[in-house]
């Protein structure tokens, strides 16, 4: 059977924890830029994100894991 991916696995919590509504957002984001970018789908394809926080106006901080080598 066909793997169904969506935007919910662009977000990796803990066990547990639900992501928030702004993480859902930007896992949305990502997972359209993969799907409609072809330039930028091999980039996004692996990358999926912890944590992303909003601060002041148009600022946001991620986190994600970084890939071992």
């Amino acid at each position: 059977s066909a793997k169904m991916f969506s935007a919910q696995n662009k977000i990796h919590k803990d066990k547990g924890v639900a992501p928030t509504d702004f993480e859902q957002e930007v896992a949305q984001a990502f997972f359209d830029l993969e799907n409609t970018n072809q330039e930028l789908k091999s980039d996004l394809q692996d990358l999926y994100i912890n944590q992303a926080v909003k601060l002041t106006g148009r600022d946001v901080v991620f986190e994600y894991p970084v890939a071992e080598a």
